[in-house]
């Protein structure tokens, strides 16, 4: 059923199907690199110039260049691109006509684009072990064309391309009706929140309780007795600015942060040769730690300082169990998270604020405060924006307005957004192992085509082995008549002029 497993270099190949061949993939294209664009050719109008984030990122900037261009940087619709420097990935452009930028090649195949596409998205994997440097990676032009790759006859290149498509279009259907719930458990999140902050949790036992609670403008007067100091900190503060907030329920006021706080200050940044990464005395929480879920993530890249540095230069901003912490510079700004109990001290970076609040008002009722859509959209609308950094000073932060219930009200509060957030966790997990699951199935659909197991052979098909050696003629032929200048890479049409512009 099978042929004799080969060398190519020093790897040693799978067995593969009658009928199949091992090729390189060098054998079955042309690789075409892109310009070299300096950031000084970049321009508002004109073709968009594709780069490596164009493809990974929807959301990234695009860059034009109006200039005329050699042809064979042109891309249209539907060219197979291969990004082949810092990210190795493969590509079906979808846009207007682009030029190409370094670091990609665009791929004019001798066989099937889409079995070329589908087969080079398998090897991905085998792909990155032959990638260069440390900084920004990338695979050789020769290493990457000397990989080798199955062939089979062209009849069942159309029969895999077919059965692929098949199963992944299915696939796609119920990663997008996952995705799909995903999504509409971020915005139930954030109806839990508004419903939670507009009293409506709690609605029922204010009714129950009617005429027994006591209104939070009596727990205002009880914080500034018991916390006295507090008013004379407070001389250059904001007025109370509640525009664009919901109303509250009667029992329940606007207030402050710094009303209710004994703690509001940021961090600072001490020079590269004080922070440790992996270990070391005392951690040191960046914004990459923070999370727009209210989850705290110390295994990102764990920065640490010494005890030294946390008691001398850093003092100030030191951090305890259960402070609430909000990034006040971005993107991304108001990323929000409750300290964990992992360390009994940390501190944290110029880019981060702490809340500490009065044993009077809940820090997790704050934490999930500071979580809400709107108050996030109340902080958006006052932040700055500067040479395309986001800042939230430190006084806003202050003063930014937070609902105070009464303190009876407050723990029943944080346990029913946290009831909330327990189901819609439990959902949300199960959709993330789907996702999971489904992302091990595509590549499971991908390896088994090209190991010939996905659509049968048929021993009719005239063997890859004559496919391989046309190829290689064709491919042979075609770049003996590009040296004879009988076939021109095509050039794009000059800009015209007008009115001397």
């Amino acid at each position: 059923m099978g042929e004799t497993s080969t060398k190519n270099d020093t790897e040693s190949l799978p067995i593969i199907p009658q009928g199949w061949v091992w090729a390189q993939l060098g054998d079955v294209a042309e690789y075409i690199n892109g310009r070299a664009f300096k950031p000084t050719d970049w321009e508002t109008s004109g073709r968009p110039i594709i780069r490596i984030q164009n493809l990974t990122s929807s959301t990234d900037t695009i860059n034009r260049y109006s200039q005329p261009i050699d042809g064979k940087f042109l891309i249209r619709d539907g060219d197979f691109l291969i990004s082949w420097s810092a990210t190795l990935g493969a590509f079906i452009y979808k846009g207007e006509e682009a030029v190409l930028n370094q670091h990609i090649f665009k791929v004019k195949p001798f066989l099937n684009k889409l079995f070329l596409f589908y087969l080079v998205t398998t090897y991905i994997d085998s792909l990155k072990k032959k990638v260069h440097g440390t900084g920004m990676q990338h695979i050789t032009k020769g290493k990457f064309e000397e990989s080798p790759i199955p062939l089979p006859p062209a009849p069942e290149q159309i029969r895999i391309v077919s059965k692929i498509e098949e199963l992944l279009t299915e696939l796609d259907a119920g990663v997008a009706s996952l995705k799909k719930v995903r999504a509409q458990l971020k915005r139930y999140r954030e109806a839990v929140l508004k419903a939670a902050f507009e009293g409506r949790l709690t609605q029922e036992w204010r009714e129950a309780h009617k005429g027994k609670i006591e209104p939070a403008a009596l727990l205002f007067k009880e914080i500034k007795r018991e916390h006295p100091g507090q008013e004379k900190e407070l001389v250059k503060r904001l007025p109370l600015d509640e525009s664009g907030l919901f109303a509250l329920p009667d029992e329940w006021i606007w207030v402050q942060a710094q009303d209710v706080c004994e703690n509001i200050t940021n961090g600072y940044t001490p020079t590269a040769d004080k922070l440790f990464e992996g270990a070391g005395d005392i951690p040191f929480i960046k914004v990459y730690n923070l999370t727009k879920t209210g989850a705290f993530d110390f295994s990102v890249k764990p920065t640490f300082i010494s005890r030294e540095t946390h008691e001398k230069e850093l003092k100030r901003s030191a951090v305890y169990s259960n402070d609430v912490l909000m990034s006040i510079v971005g993107p991304p700004m108001g990323k929000v998270s409750l300290v964990p109990e992992l360390h009994d001290e940390w501190n944290i970076n110029q880019a981060i604020v702490i809340y500490r609040t009065f044993p009077e008002y809940s820090r997790k009722l704050l934490l999930y405060v500071l979580l809400s859509e709107t108050i996030q959209r109340w902080l958006k609308k006052r932040s700055k924006t500067t040479a395309g950094q986001t800042n939230y000073t430190i006084t806003m932060s202050r003063s930014l307005p937070i609902p105070l219930p009464p303190i009876n009200e407050q723990s029943l509060i944080v346990n029913e957004i946290e009831r909330h957030f327990s189901q819609i966790d439990h959902i949300e997990n199960t959709v993330v192992t789907s996702l999971r699951q489904a992302e091990t199935l595509r590549q499971s659909i991908l390896k088994q085509a090209f190991e010939g197991k996905l659509v049968p052979q048929d021993p009719n098909d005239e063997p890859a082995s004559i496919l391989l050696e046309r190829i290689k003629a064709e491919k042979a032929h075609h770049t003996e008549e590009i040296k004879k200048g009988k076939i021109l890479q095509p050039k794009s049409p000059k800009r015209k002029i007008k009115n001397g512009n």
